[in-house]
């Protein structure tokens, strides 16, 4: 015959299994949260690799744009001053031509009074 059924035995050899599966499920654990652990330690690696990259980047696009505000400032600098001088040739073209319509002025009326006299 075999062994028998008794409340001792069964408590005993559901104890082992459950000690069994207690392991397995630990094994399993620590098997799955070392894997995850890795994982997490290559994730934050890339993202610390992507972080830098980005700020080298950031960084060479905030010189370039110091260098266009630079020229935006010198381009402006330097129109303001060709406008400012091209008014000024403009006001003196004026004068000019203000001066000969009088002169013209001045010749047709000297020219009507030859002509009468």
């Amino acid at each position: 015959m075999g062994t028998p059924l008794t409340t001792e035995y069964l408590d005993k050899i559901l104890s082992k299994r459950l000690d069994d599966f207690e392991k397995k499920l630990e094994s399993n654990f620590d098997a799955k949260f070392t894997l995850l652990l890795e994982r997490t330690n290559l994730l934050e690696a890339k993202i610390n690799d992507l972080e830098q990259k980005m700020n080298l980047r950031f960084s060479l696009v905030e010189v370039e744009l110091e260098d266009i505000k630079k020229d935006l400032k010198s381009y402006a600098k330097r129109d303001k001053e060709d406008s400012d001088a091209f008014s000024k040739d403009v006001i003196k073209l004026q004068k000019r031509v203000s001066n000969l319509e009088e002169q013209v002025k001045k010749l047709k009326a000297h020219q009507k009074q030859s002509a009468k006299a």
